[in-house]
């Protein structure tokens, strides 16, 4: 899938759905089960595009718990676990973690690039 036919599933689906369409199922009802529904699109623009997020959802993609914390809503607070387990274990190894490694992401441009 190119980056083009990426922003159109974005576009034309719920997050979830989107998801699912560039990496797989299991992936998509771990955004479901994990992510309030309000940060969903954030998660995945940044996922498949590597277009950065809110500084709540910077932070948590950066490893910045503090930072995290502070920026977090009353949903976000109590999700922040759900969060890690999200990134850990259905989204790429390589776009979150550090200042680095999303600065990398953001630059490839997420999972979109890898596939034009």
């Amino acid at each position: 899938m190119n980056r083009t036919e990426i922003v159109k599933a974005i576009k034309d689906h719920p997050s979830p759905e989107a998801y699912s369409l560039i990496t797989s199922e299991e992936w998509a009802n771990g955004l479901d089960r994990h992510i309030p529904q309000h940060m969903q699109n954030g998660v995945v623009l940044w996922v498949c595009m590597g277009i950065l997020p809110g500084s709540f959802l910077r932070a948590v993609i950066k490893n910045d718990l503090f930072r995290a914390c502070r920026a977090a809503d009353e949903t976000n607070q109590r999700a922040i676990f759900g969060y890690a387990n999200f990134f850990h274990n259905y989204a790429p190894s390589d776009c979150f973690g550090s200042p680095e490694k999303v600065a990398a992401w953001e630059k490839q441009g997420g999972l979109g690039a890898r596939e034009e």
